[in-house]
């Protein structure tokens, strides 16, 4: 779905943020970067053990890390 998503804006590259382990799958599957959210669903070690790769603690740290990844 995020794939087809994608492809009808026209998108030929994005950033998934969510806070649970699907969102880190869906973003694997469609060969993107995922930022996961730590003020949600899930917690850091749960998170880490599903693969995260980016943890943002906070809103305002956001920008932050998509400038660490768009390096």
């Amino acid at each position: 779905m995020l794939e087809q998503t994608m492809a009808q804006l026209g998108c030929k590259k994005a950033i998934y943020i969510g806070d649970s382990e699907v969102d880190i799958l869906t973003a694997k599957n469609a060969g993107i970067p995922c930022i996961s959210v730590t003020w949600g669903f899930r917690t850091s070690g749960q998170l880490l053990h599903a693969g995260a790769t980016h943890l943002c603690h906070s809103p305002a740290a956001l920008p932050q890390i998509i400038d660490e990844i768009e390096r």
